[in-house]
């Protein structure tokens, strides 16, 4: 399943995007969110087992067991960002190349 949020706030004369957005990807067990700019793109940022922890109180991003783990759902975000043609700009990671890149 992918979620996504790339919402306006309100200026008195312009609506104007918000400086960082995010992309997530959930699986049965486990959610996975990047947050980024457009500049430089999403990069790993929240990594929940949803099994374990159903209210979200422990990020795993940084845990060295869940890389392997992580790095899986990243590639299943990616690809579901081709899939579905979404240009959420993704940084690089995990050895995978970035996506929606600014040159």
């Amino acid at each position: 399943m992918l979620e996504f949020v790339h919402e306006l706030r309100l200026d008195p004369y312009l609506y104007l995007y918000h400086d960082l957005y995010w992309r997530g990807f959930r699986t049965r067990r486990f959610k996975y969110t990047v947050l980024g700019d457009a500049r430089q793109g999403g990069r790993p940022w929240q990594f929940y087992d949803l099994s374990d922890d159903p209210y979200e109180m422990r990020n795993l991003i940084d845990t060295p067991a869940s890389r392997e783990l992580i790095a899986r759902h990243h590639r299943m975000l990616r690809e579901r960002l081709i899939e579905t043609r979404d240009h959420y700009v993704l940084a690089a990671a995990f050895g995978m190349p970035g996506l929606n890149l600014w040159e």
